[in-house]
């Protein structure tokens, strides 16, 4: 191996590994960022930066104030009805699916087979949003967007 070769060859290297550890610095800043300001006072919030630490890290205070101002109780309860329902619907027609593509061959078997993979996979973020928007219309939500 030349110079040359092993130049280019430890020169990818180090931009592999050295974007990867940026771009996971950049994702993992916000959150401590969050976790961070989640346990400061109202005044320490307003007068320190944000990523000064709190005085106290047990200043659950604003963790209990924001699951009965935002009613999160409510919004489990939904979510989970929401997750049972599209759960217990995705493998009922996944296996009726699976099971007539399996048991029969017929022309159109793959393209139908890759098109239900597909929708598996883009479906539940276009669900999210139709979920979004629906319950932001029929005023369930108070957060806009």
């Amino acid at each position: 191996m030349t110079i040359i070769e092993k130049i280019k060859k430890y020169s990818w290297i180090f931009i592999k590994y050295f974007s990867m550890i940026f771009f996971s610095f950049v994702s993992i800043l916000p959150i401590v960022s969050c976790l961070i300001t989640a346990f400061k006072t109202d005044t320490e919030y307003q007068n320190t930066s944000v990523m000064t630490l709190p005085e106290s890290w047990f200043n659950f205070q604003n963790f209990i104030d924001a699951f009965n101002k935002a009613n999160m109780g409510r919004a489990f309860l939904n979510s989970m009805i929401v997750v049972v329902v599209v759960v217990g619907g995705s493998v009922m027609i996944g296996s009726m699916l699976a099971y007539v593509l399996n048991r029969f061959k017929f022309p159109g078997n793959g393209l139908i087979y890759s098109n239900n993979e597909t929708t598996s996979v883009t479906a539940a973020v276009i669900g999210i949003m139709c979920d979004y928007a629906f319950s932001n219309c029929s005023s369930l939500t108070s957060v806009t967007i």
